[in-house]
């Protein structure tokens, strides 16, 4: 079976190839890879404008540079199913390297699982990976075979690839040239039931990787679907996998499900498939608690009902408060990642601080000695528990507004204001209480914020713009350079490949020619032997060259030119500096008027 058109490349390995003959004699049967794959017209299904235009540029290119490339991923599921498409992936059957050389502002990072960010001016990233194939045995800790994966850089056909993501709804490839899906793995019938099925045997591919059980439950809530029997048992049997789970991986995963509008349903699945108790025990062992009810409330029950007294049982407003984000819509107010972890841990932490015992001598710290180990746990930024601390410690004096206009100008000048105030507008909505509090404090920041000639906040807005996953006034931790810096992929050669004297899809001497037509990069082992760079100099004595003597003019090929303004020739005062914008906090605070 042909893998890729041309040599292997130097920066990854193929599988071996299937058996011929079966143990019998006869023929063997054909891989369930192997088959022709259904490729099914999008018919309309998916509308163009719903699509990222950065990404249909990255799979046109490839495929006039001869290769074959996809849309993939939740892209494509959730423009089949009329949603708002989020994360843009692309599947190739280039190598790393050969995507590197297609696109001028493309790097290749990570090493269990090597990828290519194609980077566009704006900070914008499109992920571009080669296809992968099962790396079998030596992909794996030999003491565990069914374990997880530590090196999955085994490239494929694109029917291996689609075999290997996790669930079927997520295997679709989408052409936007030919306007075509292509299945090999019959999710569009999952998708029209709107059923999470795992590829393979779930048992196996969940312990690959632990954070798969928390994407089951994610996409069965927020898809409106359930989980196929056969993974729903193995979820429950693998539930002690998730302590194996990358932290990071974690941390991701855990804002996805705050901030799409399915937190309630999804951690409530998590918590009866006991997911949660390796994943967050403290706060399982706070949900755990008896639900006590006070006598004027009336019993137990599911939802908030209007009028639910303040001392309702603390674990039943957290379901009523994750309950209460989602209606709300914390991915529409773009609101920023500290504001989504208090829906969860917010009633845990104040809660613990009422009935003790303290961590210290007031909520602030008691908040950040709490919340220390889970932060630690799952590599929360410092920046995001420190605006948690300051939302949750900000409750008491929202509650009570002071009289004194001095003291509540202090209150709405917090840089984290406007969350803890939408924190607080949501425990009200969980409890199906007045928002008379809420709309005074309002007043209150409209005539502050009046007077220094500033707007409202865009949190507090009801029309806020769409919320794309990634903190306001915050740069991705995969940002690249600046716009104004970063190359615009686009601008590339048309010439074919073998023009450069890369004959189709040759990877070898994908370095040397690198350098030949790139000149020297920025990486870190590209100055001389040993990979040490050299530098120039700073401050102390240096000899003078010619070029340093008084009145030399410097060369105009330096390189510097386009990021340096040099002095006129004639004498005249040189231009003034550009202004540098100042950095933005995450709180999204009133702006400077």
């Amino acid at each position: 079976m042909a893998r890729m058109h041309g040599a292997r490349p130097d920066d990854g390995t193929f599988p071996p190839e299937p058996a011929a003959t079966s143990p019998a004699g006869g023929a063997a049967p054909r891989p369930a890879w192997d088959r022709e794959p259904a490729v099914v017209p999008a018919g309309g299904r998916i509308r163009r404008e719903a699509l990222d235009p950065d990404a249909v540029f990255v799979v046109k290119h490839l495929q006039r540079m001869g290769h074959e490339a996809y849309l993939v991923g939740g892209c494509v599921r959730d423009a089949l199913l009329g949603l708002e498409p989020k994360d843009f992936d692309v599947a190739t059957d280039a190598p790393p390297n050969r995507i590197k050389r297609l696109f001028r502002s493309a790097f290749v990072i990570g090493r269990r699982f090597r990828l290519v960010h194609v980077r566009f001016p704006g900070n914008k990233v499109v992920e571009t990976a080669t296809f992968r194939a099962d790396p079998g045995a030596a992909g794996r800790d030999p003491d565990r075979a069914d374990g997880p994966i530590h090196d999955d850089n085994v490239f494929g056909t694109a029917a291996e690839d689609a075999w290997r993501r996790d669930f079927s709804v997520n295997a679709l490839f989408y052409d936007p040239v030919a306007d075509t899906v292509v299945d090999y793995v019959d999710g569009l019938a999952d998708l029209e039931t709107r059923t999470i099925r795992a590829l393979g045997d779930p048992v196996t591919r969940l312990k690959e990787d632990p954070v798969r059980m928390i994407r089951a439950a994610h996409f069965a809530a927020r898809l409106g679907g359930a989980l196929e029997p056969r993974l729903a048992e193995a979820i429950t049997a693998c539930a002690g996998e998730i302590e194996k789970a990358s932290r990071s991986r974690l941390y991701v995963e855990l804002l996805k499900v705050l901030g799409r509008g399915c937190a309630h349903p999804t951690l409530h699945d998590l918590y009866e498939r006991r997911v949660l108790d390796g994943w967050l025990p403290e706060v399982v062992k706070f949900l755990d608690q008896p639900i006590t009810w006070p006598e004027r409330g009336g019993g137990t029950h599911e939802a908030a009902r209007h009028g639910e007294p303040a001392d309702a049982p603390p674990s039943h407003r957290t379901w009523n408060l994750l309950g209460a984000a989602d209606a709300w819509g914390l991915a529409a107010h773009g609101v920023p990642e500290s504001l989504m972890l208090a829906t969860l841990l917010g009633p845990w932490l104040l809660d613990s601080y009422t009935r003790g015992p303290r961590r210290g001598p007031d909520v602030w710290a008691h908040v950040e000695e709490t919340f220390r180990p889970i932060a630690l746990r799952m590599n929360v930024p410092r920046k995001t528990s420190w605006e948690l601390r300051e939302i949750l410690g900000m409750q008491a004096k929202l509650a009570r507004p002071d009289d004194a206009p001095r003291r509540r100008s202090m209150v709405v000048h917090r840089p984290v204001f406007p969350e803890a105030l939408v924190y607080l507008e949501l425990e009200l909505r969980a409890r199906d209480q007045d928002l008379a509090l809420v709309d005074r404090w309002r007043e209150i920041a409209d005539e502050v914020w009046r007077s220094s000639h500033r707007p409202r906040s865009p949190v507090l807005e009801d029309d806020a713009a769409p919320y794309d996953g990634t903190p306001r006034d915050v740069p991705s931790r995969d940002a690249g350079p600046p716009s104004d810096l970063a190359a615009d992929p686009r601008d590339r050669d048309d010439r074919a490949p073998e023009a450069d004297g890369f004959p189709g899809t040759d990877g070898r001497n994908d370095g040397l020619n690198d350098r030949l037509n790139d000149g020297p990069t920025d990486g870190p082992n590209d100055d001389g032997p040993g990979g040490r760079r050299r530098r120039r100099r700073r401050g102390g004595r240096r000899r003078r060259r010619d070029d340093d003597a008084p009145g030399a003019t410097p060369a105009a090929d330096d390189g510097l030119d386009a990021f340096v303004e040099r002095p006129a020739d004639d004498g005249a005062a040189p231009a003034a500096p550009r202004d540098v914008a100042a950095r933005r906090s995450a709180a999204p605070r009133a702006p400077a008027p």
